[in-house]
């Protein structure tokens, strides 16, 4: 059994190669520990501790997900929205996408991310067709999935799993938002007819955007304080 870590040129993160003694084969895996960490020699002693376990018990060489920083997530996503299934839903969404792209950018802990992903995350999310129309997703779609990223990472501060937030105060500003025509008549009571039954906070958020030009989210309003009368 032969552990070893190692740098390679333009990374900034460990790797560590083992041979298997079953066919003596070597193995080589990046790891989520990064050269200029405090406590690095720490954090590779552990994954040195799982890979000679593994090899060991005959198990598959790998690095599992919990290994490599994002297993944490998905359970966090679940916890921290678990009495809005609106939300719920849209972050699981999210999610589902920012890790496709970490994947694909063999980002594997959140100290291998750096801030010119944020850039190339808008470039990848703005590739991709939406289900429905096939039509390419919008600059904004992106800029909301990197806003709650920045939650996550802030999440991941305080587990520990990185000293700073690489995507803190990106910057970028939104597209303005295409204008829509004015709804007539009968299209408004097409919504209504179609929000009979719906939850009250979508009936609600109509009458707002009607009487105002604004979103519900955008009025800032808590939904307790709006007056039962615009339901109506």
């Amino acid at each position: 059994m032969i552990l070893s870590f190692f740098n390679r040129k333009g990374s900034p993160n460990y790797y560590v190669q083992c041979v298997d003694p079953e066919d003596g084969k070597r193995r080589c895996l990046v790891t989520p520990v990064q050269r200029n960490e405090a406590d690095a020699k720490l954090k590779l002693a552990k994954i040195r501790n799982k890979l000679e376990k593994k090899i060991l018990e005959g198990t598959e060489l790998r690095l599992t997900e919990t290994d490599l920083g994002w297993a944490w997530v998905s359970r966090w996503i679940e916890l921290r929205y678990a009495n809005k299934s609106a939300s719920l839903t849209k972050h699981r969404n999210q999610w589902n996408f920012l890790s496709a792209f970490l994947r694909e950018q063999k980002v594997f802990a959140p100290s291998g991310l750096t801030r010119d992903h944020a850039l190339k995350y808008i470039q990848w999310r703005c590739s991709l067709p939406k289900e429905k129309s096939k039509r390419t997703v919008g600059r904004n779609t992106a800029l909301a999935d990197l806003q709650w990223a920045g939650t996550m990472l802030r999440e991941a501060m305080e587990r520990q799993a990185i000293n700073r937030n690489p995507w803190e105060k990106l910057g970028f500003e939104r597209d303005d938002a295409k204008e829509k025509p004015e709804l007539l008549d009968e299209h408004i009571a097409i919504i209504r007819a179609n929000l009979l039954g719906k939850p009250e906070r979508m009936r609600r958020s109509f009458e707002i955007a009607l009487h105002t030009g604004l979103r519900f989210s955008e009025t800032r309003i808590a939904l307790r304080n709006i007056d039962e009368l615009l339901t109506h």
